[in-house]
């Protein structure tokens, strides 16, 4: 089975952002975006699909990322 995720970073307030995992109605809290942003790809990144949503101060998506890892299990 393929493990998926989509993680999303979003405003959470004046000066700060949000890591959220899909289906989670809070998360983690970053004071700077740079910060949200290098978590969010390194979650992203430790699932086989990962997917990485960034979102303006708007809320509109500015960046979409897609993170494949090989899974050397699954070989013949």
């Amino acid at each position: 089975m393929v493990e998926k995720m989509t993680c999303e970073i979003i405003p959470a307030g004046p000066g700060e952002w949000e890591l959220l995992r899909r289906g989670e109605r809070r998360g983690r809290t970053y004071a700077s975006k740079r910060e949200a942003i290098r978590a969010g790809r390194q979650l992203a990144a430790s699932y086989q699909e990962g997917e990485l949503v960034i979102r303006d101060g708007d809320g509109a998506v500015e960046k979409h990322r897609a993170y494949f890892r090989r899974d050397d299990r699954m070989r013949g």
